[in-house]
């Protein structure tokens, strides 16, 4: 679908009225972007002192106990955090803070329910939600496909929001219960490593997204 086509432009996002808050955490490192344990505390502690109810974490890694420890005193304060599952394969380990019991881990799938072939897999994944070319602003000013586990977390992170907005508990347990009742069922069913409790689904007040062509 091109860029200059009606659907792109009239996009209005998940939650168009939402108060956004962005931290900036990764840096170039050997022509690599990279955030550190560090700058991910940072940024939780942040968004924490800032009062945000839900944060979308589109970044996957290997554990690490600085890390850990942010994650665990931002959910202590009832902050919901939701985080991509990872891109490095059905064989990879599991992929952090995704992976964390506090986190809210999500996949890549495409329009037909398919899971993203370069997306981790794992009983840590939550949630599966659109991943697969999906439309997102370029730096040339235009834009571009892309795929990937850290494009469908924002897809999760609305309807998240919106459960908390309607009375849920703010922690990750109770919100994987909600989501997961309302969840559309992909595979065989049930839960799995593939698609974790199944499609999320938004309310209907969620704003209209594009997704793939």
């Amino acid at each position: 679908m091109p860029a200059e086509t009606p659907a792109h432009l009239t996009a209005g996002g998940l939650l168009p009225d939402a108060d956004l808050y962005a931290a900036a955490v990764f840096e170039r490192q050997g022509g690599q972007s990279r955030a550190s344990a560090f700058a991910i505390a940072a940024a939780l502690n942040w968004m924490v002192q800032n009062r945000v109810a839900v944060v979308n974490i589109s970044l996957a890694g290997d554990n690490n106990a600085l890390m850990a420890l942010a994650v665990h005193r931002a959910s202590e304060r009832g902050t919901i955090l939701v985080a991509a599952a990872g891109n490095a394969g059905p064989d990879a380990p599991p992929a952090y803070p995704g992976a964390l019991p506090e986190v809210i881990a999500v996949t890549a799938v495409n329009r037909d329910g398919a899971v993203f072939p370069g997306a981790n897999r794992g009983d840590y994944i939550a949630f599966a939600a659109p991943g697969v070319r999906i439309w997102v602003p370029g730096p040339d000013g235009k834009g571009r496909y892309e795929t990937g586990t850290s494009l469908a977390a924002p897809f999760a992170l609305g309807p998240a929001a919106l459960e908390i907005m309607q009375g849920a508990a703010p922690n990750a347990d109770s919100l994987r219960r909600r989501l997961a009742a309302k969840a559309r069922v992909l595979g065989t069913g049930g839960k799995s490593p593939e698609f974790g409790y199944g499609l999320v689904q938004a309310g209907a007040s969620c704003g209209v997204a594009t997704l793939a062509e």
